[in-house]
């Protein structure tokens, strides 16, 4: 949540800051599409991931 119970949603990429070692963000608090690092900036009130079914891997057994 950001200041006055805003809620605000942000999407860790495959980056991390070199200096702090944390993964990156992409977020947009009214400037547009902004990378930083700020995961631990503010509460963490949820956690969610998202894997589409067409990037899943697949079963052991469908390898070739």
């Amino acid at each position: 949540m950001l200041p006055g119970n805003l809620p605000h949603i942000g999407i860790v990429i495959d980056s991390v800051n070199p200096e702090t070692g944390n993964p990156v963000v992409v977020h947009n608090i009214g400037r547009g599409p902004v990378v930083e690092d700020m995961l631990f900036k503010y509460q963490i009130t949820g956690h969610y991931r998202f894997v589409p079914e067409k990037y899943e891997e697949p079963a052991r057994n469908e390898q070739q």
